[in-house]
C-alpha cells in the first residue's frame, strides 16, 4: 500500500490543498489560505474535511475529483470558519420581554385550562424550559438575503442591534 500526498497550489482560491491519496483513493484532505508560503503542518489530514468530501462521494452533480475537493472545502468552510458570520445575539432586555410572555402564558394556561391534555402539557414544558433558557446569551443565525426579505415577510424591520 502506497501513501501519496499532494499539494495543490489554487491561486484561484487563495490556497493550498493537501490530499493524502492511498491506492489512488483519497484518504485526507486538508487545506491552508496564503500563497506566500507552504505550511506544512497541514499535511496532516482533517477528519471532518475528509468527512465531508466521502460524503460528497456519490452526488451526481459533482463530476471530477477536483470539484468534490472544492466543495468539501466550501461546505467545511460554511460548517468551521464562518458559522458566526450570521449569528445575531438577541439583546437581554428582548430576552426579558420573551421570558415575561412565556410566563405570562404560562400562568394563564393554568388558570384557564386546569386539565391540558398531554400536548398542552408538553408545549407548557417546554415554554417554562424556553424560560429558563432567557436567563442566557441567545443567538439567532441569519443570513443576508433572508435580512433583506425579513420586512417583505413579517411586516416589519429587521431589528439592529449595536454590537
Amino acid at each position: 500500500m502506497e501513501t501519496i500526498l499532494k499539494v495543490i497550489k489554487q491561486e484561484e482560491y487563495d490556497r493550498y490543498v493537501f490530499v493524502t491519496y492511498s491506492n489512488k483513493e483519497v484518504i485526507g484532505l486538508n487545506f491552508h489560505q496564503g500563497l506566500d508560503e507552504i505550511m506544512w503542518d497541514y499535511k496532516i489530514p482533517c477528519k471532518s474535511l475528509t468527512d465531508i468530501y466521502e460524503r460528497l462521494w456519490h452526488k451526481k452533480y459533482i463530476h471530477s475529483e477536483e470539484d468534490r475537493i472544492n466543495k468539501a472545502i466550501d461546505l467545511y468552510m460554511d460548517a468551521f470558519c464562518f458559522q458566526d458570520e450570521y449569528r445575531t445575539y438577541i439583546p437581554s432586555e428582548q430576552l426579558a420581554l420573551i421570558q415575561k410572555a412565556l410566563n405570562y402564558y404560562v400562568e394563564q394556561s393554568k388558570k384557564f385550562n386546569s386539565l391540558p391534555t398531554d400536548m398542552e402539557a408538553f408545549e407548557i414544558f417546554d415554554m417554562n424550559q424556553l424560560s429558563a433558557m432567557m436567563n442566557y446569551q441567545i443567538s439567532i443565525c441569519i443570513d443576508e438575503s433572508d435580512k433583506k426579505k425579513f420586512t417583505a415577510n413579517h411586516g416589519i424591520d429587521f431589528p439592529e442591534y449595536l454590537t
